[in-house]
């Protein structure tokens, strides 16, 4: 472990996009090895994606990929910047 305090981070990041992708959220998941989804979002998308997410879910469910929970309570990034200016 380097005493200097510099460390490297480094994260790949995949998108998935076109017309109804939103059903291969579960098999995403279940490819990565997940087994129990944990959904955080903001409020604001609450009513529209989280929901759908969550449908979608609900049609995939099993035993061996769950949603167990929503978290909504999260603060969204246009707030922070709006509150620091």
């Amino acid at each position: 472990m380097s005493t200097s305090g510099y460390f490297t981070y480094n994260m790949r990041t995949v998108v998935h996009s076109g017309a109804d992708s939103i059903i291969k959220v579960p098999s995403l998941f279940r490819g990565l090895g997940g087994k129990r989804v944990l959904l955080v979002s903001d409020e604001g998308l609450e009513k529209g994606l989280v929901n759908r997410v969550k449908d979608v879910f609900t049609l995939n469910n099993g035993p061996d990929m769950q949603l167990v929970g929503v978290y909504a309570k999260v603060t969204p990034d246009v707030a922070q910047n709006q509150s620091t200016t």
